[in-house]
């Protein structure tokens, strides 16, 4: 059976048949490509990654993972993935970790987040072996904040999440991923460099098909 595309929205529906291979479409906003009469979707991929450490603060506000932010589009259904990771060496005020999306402009209808993180360690794990760690689905409108489960209390800490997902974009605007302090520990983290994120648009609504799927 040849491959199609199928974006739908109330009352706006796009078909699109299997082409010769090689052959290219733009449509609603997306570019599409045929290859074996298999049509797939050419990601316009958006990617930021820390080149170097950064100090952070000692304090309890929004600190941006990577200080820079990206605009999204209205409408719009976005996949991503997201890698940071951070550390500190002094204070002992006990604390927890929150991490979220919603620090820049743009608003969610919802976001599914599936996140892994290590609970916050006092020693870099050694290779091969398996830290101690917590894992989430997150289903909401925002993109709010995820809270560690444990309090941080050594002056020494090391904290990693991995995060994938979607979000539904429904005012355009800049994302700017975050963490958070729910106290200030007496000295600051620092992020280290290496951390990255991969963002994308799937379509211009919640409800898209892109390949061979069949009832």
């Amino acid at each position: 059976m040849s491959s199609r595309i199928v974006i739908s929205e109330e009352n706006n529906i796009t078909v699109l048949d299997s082409a010769p291979t090689g052959s290219f479409v733009f449509a609603d906003g997306n570019l599409f490509a045929s290859a074996n009469g298999e049509w797939g979707l050419v990601p316009d991929i958006s990617f930021v990654m820390r080149s170097a450490d950064s100090v952070g603060v000692n304090g309890t506000g929004q600190q941006f993972m990577f200080n820079k932010s990206i605009v999204l589009d209205s409408d719009t259904l976005y996949a991503y993935e997201l890698r940071w990771w951070a550390s500190k060496t002094a204070g002992t005020t006990s604390h927890t970790i929150s991490t979220g999306l919603d620090g820049g402009t743009a608003t969610f209808v919802n976001a599914q987040r599936n996140v892994l993180a290590t609970q916050p360690l006092t020693t870099i794990p050694t290779p091969n072996s398996i830290s101690t760690g917590f894992s989430a689905f997150i289903l909401d409108s925002d993109g709010k904040y995820l809270t560690g489960a444990t309090a941080i209390t050594s002056a020494t800490a090391y904290f990693h999440t991995l995060e994938q997902g979607t979000i539904f974009v429904d005012n355009g605007g800049t994302l700017r991923p975050y963490y958070q302090l729910s106290a200030a520990p007496g000295g600051a983290y620092t992020a280290a460099n290496g951390a990255y994120m991969i963002v994308y648009p799937i379509g211009k609504t919640s409800n898209v098909e892109i390949g061979d799927w069949e009832p």
